[in-house]
């Protein structure tokens, strides 16, 4: 599941895709539902690393040395890193993801070497597969409460501000927000208009809407809600 920018809908990456028999989900950029993932995940794997690069940054017996080389060397980190992810217990899952995609079982002892060759019978085949089932089904159900219980808090917070749900309708005439130019010191931040000239409602996709110009082109992708403004003359 990718947005629509060139680095993500190409050639190329279908062709992986077919490859490897994934189904790539375009959605619109800036989408909460995978920008945050991304995000969430890019913060822990980032805080990981920083704590192997350098584990004594900020105390009294800091021996960290040449602190210009320390971005130079998280790639000899990185697989301990990832590790470290896919063993963590995830609060909202309550099972870390290794135990959730190996189908490992929980709070038991590991399987001695010479036990491990031994080929098993049906019996117990089945009961592993029984067991890793109602695994991820826990699992599932946990990120159910989870999100029912922050989407509470969300709304709240939403609504206290912005009261109502803000619908653009078929036909109406909306601006795009241009966000690249937050993260940018260039000149053309402070040339550049924040909103683009009005397009065009063609399609809503629940909290996504297809645009085209006001000449009838449609514009490649989808855009969120959340970066587009009511047209007002």
């Amino acid at each position: 599941m990718t947005d629509g920018g060139r680095h993500f809908d190409n050639h190329t990456v279908k062709e992986f895709c077919t490859k490897w028999s994934c189904n790539h989900h375009v959605i619109a950029a800036y989408s909460p539902w995978v920008n945050g993932l991304v995000e969430g995940t890019n913060k822990l794997l980032l805080h990981i690393l920083k704590r192997l690069c350098a584990p004594d940054v900020g105390e009294d017996d800091d021996s960290t040395k040449q602190r210009e080389n320390l971005l130079q060397t998280w790639t000899d980190h990185l697989d301990d890193a990832i590790q470290a992810l896919n063993n963590q217990i995830l609060p909202a899952l309550k099972h870390t993801p290794k135990e959730l995609l190996l189908g490992l079982v929980v709070d038991m002892k590991r399987t001695r070497p010479e036990e491990g060759v031994t080929p098993i019978d049906a019996i117990q085949a089945s009961a592993h597969i029984a067991y890793v089932e109602q695994q991820c089904l826990d699992g599932y159900d946990e990120v159910v409460r989870h999100a029912i219980k922050h989407k509470q808090v969300f709304n709240k917070r939403v609504l206290k501000k912005h009261p109502g749900e803000v619908v653009f309708h078929k036909g109406q005439l909306v601006q795009i927000y241009h966000s690249d130019t937050d993260y940018t010191f260039k000149t053309e931040r402070k040339l550049v208009p924040k909103w683009s000239v009005p397009h065009r409602v063609t399609k809503r996709l629940r909290n996504a809407y297809k645009l085209e110009t006001l000449g009838g082109v449609q514009l490649l992708g989808e855009y969120s809600a959340r970066w587009l403004h009511m047209f007002e003359p």
